[in-house]
C-alpha cells in the first residue's frame, strides 16, 4: 500500500481486510441502503480514463454542505469547474443519497 500521508496510511492499514477497506460501521445486518467494503485500489492505483466516448457523457460536480456551514468545498469545486463541469450547490451531508434523496434527484437532472 503506498498512500503518502501517514496518519490516512494507518487508518486504512487499520480498516483492510484481504483486498478491501471494511469500516467498523460496515455491516451486513445494516438495512439497504447501506455502505459495502470498498475496494483498496480506489486508494493505491490510478485510474486513467481514456476512451473518447466517456467526454460524451453528461457530468457535474455536486457542491455538498451542511445548513450550518457555509463553506463548502473549494478546491474540489474548483477542480470540476476547471474542467468545465458545471457546479451545483446543495445543502446536504457527503451522503445526500440517503439524506436528501429527492432533492439530489431533482439536481442530477439538471445535467444536461
Amino acid at each position: 500500500m503506498s498512500i503518502p500521508d501517514t496518519g490516512r496510511a494507518k487508518f486504512v492499514a487499520s480498516i483492510t481486510r484481504g483486498a478491501y477497506l471494511v469500516p467498523v460501521w460496515v455491516q451486513d445486518t445494516t438495512v439497504i441502503p447501506r455502505d459495502v467494503p470498498q475496494s483498496l485500489r480506489t486508494f493505491t492505483d490510478t485510474l486513467r480514463l481514456v476512451n473518447p466516448v466517456g467526454s460524451k457523457f453528461p457530468r457535474l460536480h455536486p457542491d455538498l454542505r451542511a445548513a450550518d456551514h457555509a463553506r463548502s468545498l473549494p478546491d474540489v469545486c474548483r477542480s470540476g469547474g476547471a474542467r468545465g463541469w458545471p457546479v451545483y450547490k446543495m445543502v446536504s451531508d457527503h451522503l445526500a443519497e440517503r439524506t436528501h434523496r429527492t432533492e439530489l434527484v431533482a439536481l442530477l437532472e439538471k445535467v444536461p
